[in-house]
């Protein structure tokens, strides 16, 4: 189940565009990027520092986990501040998704060596941890300037020199 504000990769009339999931049509074809094998792309360069010690570089290689920590974000995330003090990236999961917020936590764990706090916010489950290099990297690569100061949330692979997808026709 999709909310309405969430994007979906959908082709119509011969081109593929991310469109939000209230202005589906019967009669789309919906399709999944495929991104293995993506160019030469083979992992993830990001700061990363313990504490007050130094920061140092840590390479992260592209995978099924980091694809789901990215799906996870971009789906119902949002970066806090960045203000110097405060680099917490926060993922929202509804009731019932408690399978999701233990995989994110063990991802968290796991890719980024950091602890999940999970907080009560309204009826969902807030999960946030605090990292100064994926909070940059997140923000120069997961939003796009609307022109109006808003800010739009996207995929940070260039989609159109992906030429693989699985795609499925809405009936």
């Amino acid at each position: 189940t999709l909310t309405g504000n969430h994007r979906v990769l959908v082709q119509r009339d011969g081109v593929w565009d991310w469109v939000p999931a209230d202005a589906l049509k019967q009669g789309d074809v919906v399709g999944e990027p495929i991104v293995s094998g993506y160019g030469e792309r083979k992992s993830l360069c990001i700061t990363d520092r313990d504490h007050n010690g130094p920061s140092r570089s840590v390479v992260l290689s592209w995978s099924m986990d980091l694809g789901r920590f990215l799906g996870y974000f971009l789906a119902d995330g949002h970066l806090g501040p960045g203000d110097g003090n405060h680099y917490d990236i926060f993922v929202d999961f509804g009731p019932g998704e408690d399978r999701y917020v233990e995989d994110f936590k063990e991802l968290a764990l796991q890719l980024f060596k950091r602890v999940v706090t999970v907080t009560s916010h309204g009826n969902a489950q807030r999960c946030y941890f605090a990292h100064s290099g994926m909070h940059g990297w997140l923000k120069a690569k997961c939003y796009t300037d609307e022109g109006d100061g808003r800010r739009a949330k996207k995929f940070p692979l260039n989609l159109d020199e992906m030429t693989d997808r699985k795609s499925t026709r809405l009936n």
